[in-house]
């Protein structure tokens, strides 16, 4: 099943990578990017699901091949919360802690990825 112009976005990963994200799969590069084609595979280890965007423009083209497993959506907005906290850890003088709590609070995750997110702890290291 091949698809045109599917909607998309980029969050980074924790090591700061760009990873796409298409119907909340999520998509990391895969392989070095050409002129004009950028590709990306599944992050799901065995699946053969795969993306392609436009290099200079990022504008995702072409999505081939079916998921071999669900979305996980709840994946992706614990990501974007650690995200969120990493950017005003660096660019703040509020203890890691109180960053992670104020966001945290302000987040409104689903009971699934609540439980999944890390602890504040756990964030640090």
């Amino acid at each position: 099943m091949a698809t045109t112009n599917p909607p998309y976005s980029y969050i980074n990963s924790n090591k700061g990578k760009s990873l796409l994200v298409i119907d909340d799969y999520l998509y990391q590069q895969s392989g070095k990017p050409t002129v004009k084609t950028t590709y990306w595979a599944c992050q799901f280890k065995h699946c053969p699901a795969v993306a392609h965007t436009n290099t200079n423009t990022g504008v995702a083209t072409k999505q081939k091949n079916d998921h071999c497993h669900p979305p996980i959506p709840e994946q992706i907005e614990v990501r974007q919360l650690m995200n969120t906290v990493k950017i005003r850890v660096t660019g703040e003088t509020t203890s890691i802690g109180q960053i992670y709590d104020q966001e945290m609070a302000k987040a409104s995750l689903w009971k699934v990825a609540l439980v999944t997110a890390p602890t504040a702890n756990e964030a640090r290291e």
